[in-house]
Parts: structure tokens; sequence; C-alpha cells
């Protein structure tokens, strides 16, 4: 499978995603949804930039964020090391 097209992510995406988290937290602790908050922050960019992944970069990291169902498959039938996608570390 080809590779996706990805939208891009960069601090300020970041810094919006935060402020509309801790927003929704102080409106209303009982409603709050996390899902659907991070859900229509990655919807907006992926639609602003064209992508159907997300590359995230803060700080000198990356973080890809696969949203596409054919290429979330891909990636979790592989096997992680060199030259395919790696394990995440925390």
């Amino acid at each position: 499978m080809a590779p996706t097209p990805e939208a891009r992510a960069g601090t300020g995406d970041v810094v919006r995603l935060a402020g509309k988290l801790s927003a929704g937290f102080l409106k209303g602790r009982r409603t709050f949804d996390t899902a659907s908050i991070s859900c229509r922050w990655a919807r907006d960019i992926m639609q602003r930039e064209g992508g159907s992944d997300i590359r995230v970069s803060l700080l000198r990291r990356h973080l890809m964020l696969i949203a596409n169902r054919k290429h979330s498959e891909v990636v979790l039938s592989g096997v992680p090391g060199r030259g395919a996608y790696g394990a995440g570390k925390s």
C-alpha cells in the first residue's frame, strides 16, 4: 500500500488542543469528553491540510497519528524494526 498523504500539526496546533481540553474540563467536568474534543481537533487539521494521517511535531519530537483505517491495518500487521514503524517509547 502506498503511503497516505500526511497532514502536519505543529506546536501551535498542540497548544490549541491543550486549550480546548482545558476549556472543556473547566466548563463541565461531568460532560467533559476528551475523545470528542481530540477527534474534532484531528479532523479539523486533516481537513485544513488535506491529509489522511497527522504528523505532529513538538519540541523536535515527531508523532504519527494514523487516522486512515487501511493504513492502520498495514502498520499494525508489520513487525517493528528498521525500515518499518517502531514501537513507541514512553
